[in-house]
């Protein structure tokens, strides 16, 4: 499962302010979203995408892997 939303949610933000503050439009934002394991989601888009949830690419793969054991 792809942690991203679920991140959002909690922060209670809409897709649009989490793509301005990744730097991004808020297509790519949902694009990134409906990924369901995050494998096609580049190391690149990671770095652009983890500041928004205060930590690094490693945070947010270790965010899908820990939701991944939950299921």
């Amino acid at each position: 499962m792809n942690p991203l939303k679920s991140l959002r949610e909690a922060k209670g933000w809409t897709q649009q302010q989490c793509a301005d503050r990744a730097g991004c439009f808020v297509q790519q934002w949902g694009y990134w979203e409906r990924k369901p394991d995050m494998k096609d989601i580049t190391i690149p888009s990671l770095m652009k995408i983890a500041p928004v949830f205060d930590t690094n690419a490693i945070g947010l793969l270790m965010e899908r892997h820990k939701m991944g054991e939950d299921q």
